[in-house]
């Protein structure tokens, strides 16, 4: 599970670096403008903040992640998500939730237009020569970011090559620094 987070982290990484995302300071509520948002907290959660596990969303590991599987049993995954109250200001401390990664992964979908693991391919998977790969994805379409990502022991490994070789595999930069 975490492995699929860091490959959504890293993916996030490749839009900001091929312009399909600004920067990790963006706003999460402006990629979902069909939503009406009234929380003053949740106006502050950041691209980062969801990255570094520090939404500040009340949404733990420590009850079974009740949130999580909540939110699977929900009609809309964004929605339920921006209705999590908040038990910090977004940034300030680690709040540890599966759902930070399930917006990442609908931010990626909206802003390139695929599927993260059509984006993963492209721009990661096939440029590491992967072997086959799955990832589940829920009822729109949207892969599981938080986890939920099959790939081989040996791909894993390139994945650790590439962040260790500061984004370099083969000496091409897939990924910036």
């Amino acid at each position: 599970a975490s492995v699929t987070k860091s490959v959504t982290a890293l993916l996030i990484g490749i839009a900001i670096d091929k312009g399909f995302v600004k920067d990790d300071n963006q706003l999460v509520y402006q990629f979902f403008p069909e939503y009406t948002i009234k929380n003053d907290t949740l106006v502050k959660l950041k691209i980062k903040d969801l990255l570094n596990m520090s939404s500040g969303f009340i949404c733990s590991w420590y009850n079974g992640e009740k949130e999580l599987q909540q939110m699977n049993k929900s009609q809309d995954w964004v929605k339920f998500m921006f209705s999590l109250p908040f038990e910090s200001i977004p940034g300030e401390k680690f709040s540890y939730c599966r759902g930070n990664f399930y917006l990442l992964a609908e931010i990626l979908q909206r802003t390139t237009e695929m599927t993260c693991l059509d984006f993963a391919k492209k721009y990661l998977f096939q440029p590491l020569d992967f072997g086959e790969s799955y990832w589940e994805q829920n009822y729109k379409g949207v892969n599981h970011g938080w986890g939920d990502l099959f790939l081989t022991t040996y791909d894993m490994a390139k994945i650790g090559s590439l962040i260790l070789n500061d984004g370099k595999w083969n000496d091409k930069q897939i990924i910036s620094k």
